[in-house]
């Protein structure tokens, strides 16, 4: 029976989501609550003063992320403006009793801000915690953090609420094998809280009863095939005698515990590294937030270990012996109906059916490419784009600094792929429309939005779904359960159990393999496409820094990317280049033109475009930021952005230049300092003709150069600067002068994993040198440089 509501029992949780994921997991507390004898409201804090009253709340858990500039998500602010208010008693929320999970990622330096900007204000306010604050990281994954601090918040809140299991569960609680996994780890059968409690006699027959408690299930297996089609066993009368698997009963109501041996000789050799010399090549896209490896992993010692593939395909001693926890099988909640007899123009079905991206302050509009050129030399080994956009319509409006949204479709070729993959080519074009399943279990279940209720299985692959995420241990769950061949089912349960988080983190998550990655090492596994439209996010749009200013033209603006490559995983995946990066690249070739040509060749080029169809893609203005020039222009300005880290100084640069030749009158400025750094100068350096131009105008005052390949002589004893942090330290004592007598700003612009996190290390020493502090003073003072909007970031993963 499902736990009724009283205020013995009852707790509320809110949740503060920009992409979804701190949404997922407060679903995830108020799915299982019930399991834990709790009552949950679920709100999002967008709703403040409409569903909930946080002053009138006396149990809450808070699901928090962090985004921009270690801001809370757009759907928080209003929230947090109320919570700020200066007026607000010291008394204000005396009889809030609190827990709270953070969610950030460590390559930002604001790591997990706005969780803990809300945890201090919540003590002022007079709140009490009830239980330890969680921050989960998802630069190293959030499960590392979020699966055991669930796990223990319901002995919290249950302690909270004073609420104590009979003595003689707990003592078969105490006696469990898997009394510390955590709760969602409980398999309901059949949807209702009943479960069978299953067992093979001698002869091999099994025989199922009903209880009244949810029970666990434990299987354990000795034959080296290891049959794993329990969910079948518990719903037969009968099993074949031929069958080794045994079911018993587990007395926890937390897990579902799979016992296993796999006879296998292979066996797992050293750790991954990120060395490239040693044989991994990991490569992130800065846009889609995908990483790759090579097809051959490497141990600590250099020694070639086992292909990536056959390391994930097989399963290897001690875990192929061991227990597992796996998570319980999510409830399924959407079924499709086909319509054959309709004809549905799929072009015609609005993108992402009208649903607005997070960020996003416009409605999805279409910009034409006016223009596109390569940056990059043909020997280089990443290609630059440049691309113009009209923007004439979009409704847009922009600043030098800010960033806009392009909503890219997945690959067709990769959709066709995962289209055969499932089994479900012939129908791939048919009409279907989405209702939820009456009798699903899921709580607050609800269509998607983003997704059109009359739509195809194609068309939702290629414009809908993220189907290069990682897939989450929820997914690998439901896929384990769609897998026929015994052993790729056990391996898939051990990459998505607690014991196999070793394994689903160096094998899944690190090397970012995907959905379609899966189903190429485990080709017996074919999910129903209407479990993946449950699993798998919504395609997210791609952020890009404007290279341009608008005093040049307000309807036109510049953007400039490279062009991902991801190498192919040995019988796993062919070669790809990254989604959206692709896609723009695809679809402006025909308009490419080298920064090597010469000028007599342009208008013969261009009157040949002209003939051409010319490409548009859907464009969102996104909220704007502080990454924005000073008020006065008499504020200097340091940048720093390497690469493509170059495309928004790019813009502030042409601003300037605009600004100065404004009405034919010359306009001081401030100083302005470039570092710029790339691998070689003859083949990447970006921009080098108008850098250089704005150097000899005065609107660029120092250009700092860095070139990491090249081989180049020193200079006054020093060694050439590899990187732009190199360069920051040569100039030190220069660069604090700017920084704490002048007051200039400073950007940095770029990879956040590692550029960022240098160049900040840079600061921190130079703070510390400049003004004899040590290093938690120095820190203290690059806070204070944030706080004074003094020292910007606009950085990615």
């Amino acid at each position: 029976m499902p736990v009724s509501s009283s205020s013995a029992n009852k707790f509320t949780i809110l949740y503060g989501s920009q992409t979804g994921q701190a949404k997922a997991i407060a679903e995830e507390i108020h799915e299982f609550s019930e399991q834990h004898g709790l009552y949950s409201n679920l709100f999002c804090l967008s709703l403040t003063e409409k569903k909930f009253t946080l002053e009138k709340e006396s149990l809450v858990v808070f699901v928090v992320s962090t985004t921009g500039e270690g801001d809370p998500p757009d759907t928080m602010c209003k929230f947090m403006r109320r919570l700020k208010k200066k007026t607000l008693p010291g008394t204000h929320l005396q009889n809030l009793h609190y827990a709270l999970l953070a969610l950030g990622d460590t390559n930002y330096t604001n790591f997990c801000n706005n969780g803990k900007v809300l945890d201090k204000r919540l003590l002022e306010l007079g709140a009490q915690k009830f239980y330890s604050t969680g921050y989960a990281d998802d630069a190293v994954g959030l499960e590392l953090t979020v699966e055991p601090w669930i796990e223990g918040l319901w002995g919290a809140l249950q302690n909270h609420l004073g609420l104590l299991l009979p003595e003689s569960e707990s003592q078969q609680d105490s006696k469990s094998t898997a009394a510390d996994t955590s709760c969602n780890e409980n398999r309901v059968i059949n949807g209702d809280n009943k479960s069978s409690e299953s067992s093979l006699d001698c002869d091999g027959k099994t025989t199922v009863q009903e209880t009244s408690h949810t029970k666990d299930i434990a299987i354990s297996g000795v034959s080296n095939s290891f049959n794993m089609a329990y969910t079948k066993t518990l719903q037969k009368e009968s099993q074949d005698s031929s069958s080794k698997t045994t079911i018993v009963e587990i007395n926890d109501p937390k897990d579902q515990v799979v016992h296993g041996e796999n006879n296998s000789s292979h066996e797992t050799n050293g750790k991954v590294t990120a060395d490239t010399n040693n044989g991994v090549n990991h490569i992130t896209d800065p846009y889609n937030g995908v990483k790759s490896n090579n097809s051959k992993l490497s141990n600590s010692d250099g020694l070639s270990s086992p292909r990536l593939a056959d390391q994930l395909k097989q399963s290897t001693a001690p875990l192929s012996s061991s227990a597992l926890s796996i998570p319980q099988l999510p409830p399924s909640y959407l079924e499709l109906s086909y319509h054959p007899e309709l004809k549905l123009d799929c072009t015609s079905l609005p993108l992402h059916n009208g649903s607005s991206f997070p960020s996003a302050v416009s409605d999805v509009s279409m910009a034409t490419v006016v223009s596109a050129e390569k940056l990059t030399s043909e020997n280089s080994i990443k290609t630059a784009l440049d691309l113009e956009l009209d923007v004439t319509g979009c409704n847009m409006s922009y600043e030098p600094g800010d960033s806009f949204g392009i909503v890219c479709p997945n690959p067709s070729a990769e959709v066709e792929e995962l289209i055969g993959k499932l089994g479900v080519t012939e129908k791939a074009d048919t009409p279907f429309s989405i209702q939820l399943i009456s009798s699903t279990t899921k709580k607050g279940a609800s269509l998607p939005d983003f997704i059109p209720q009359c739509s195809t299985i194609r068309h939702t692959l290629l414009t809908s779904l993220e189907i290069r995420t990682v897939p989450s241990k929820a997914l690998l769950r439901v896929l384990s359960e769609h897998t026929t061949e015994p052993q790729e089912k056990r391996r898939l349960q051990e990459l998505c159990s607690k014991q196999g988080a070793s394994d689903y983190s160096r094998l899944i998550r690190e090397p970012g393999l995907s959905l379609l990655d899966l189903l190429n090492a485990f080709p017996s596994c074919q999910p129903p496409f209407e479990r993946l439209l449950e699993l798998l996010p919504r395609l997210k749009a791609r952020p890009y820094s404007v290279s341009s200013s608008p005093l040049e033209n307000p309807t036109r603006l510049h953007f400039v990317f490279n062009i991902v490559e991801f190498p192919a995983v040995e019988e796993i995946r062919e070669q790809r280049q990254g989604i959206c990066t692709g896609w723009l690249s695809d679809i402006t070739k025909s308009l490419w033109r080298n920064k090597d040509i010469s000028n007599k060749e342009l208008p013969e080029r261009f009157a040949k475009m002209a003939l051409q169809e010319v490409p548009q893609i859907p464009v969102f203005q996104r909220k704007r930021l502080n990454f924005k020039l000073p008020n006065s222009p008499e504020t200097p300005i340091v940048m720093i952005g390497p690469g493509t880290g170059l495309a928004p100084f790019i813009g502030f640069l042409q601003h300037r230049d605009l600004m100065q030749k404004a009405g034919g009158k010359v306009t001081h400025l401030s100083e302005a300092w470039l570092f710029f750094g790339c691998r070689h100068r003859e083949r990447d350096y970006l921009y080098q003709d108008k850098l250089e131009y704005y150097l000899s105008t005065g609107v660029l005052s120092r250009l700092f150069l860095s070139f990491s390949r090249d081989t180049t002589d020193g200079f006054q004893g020093y060694p050439p600067p590899k990187y732009v942090q190199n360069n920051l330290r040569r100039h030190a004592v220069d660069v604090a002068k700017q920084v704490f007598e002048k007051g200039a700003v400073v950007y940095v612009c770029g990879d956040a994993r590692n550029m960022a996190k240098d160049v900040y290390d840079t600061f921190l020493e130079i703070v510390q040198e400049y003004k004899g502090l040590g290093i938690a003073e120095a820190r203290q003072e690059m806070m204070k440089l944030r706080d004074q909007k003094q020292y910007l970031e606009d950085i990615w993963t």
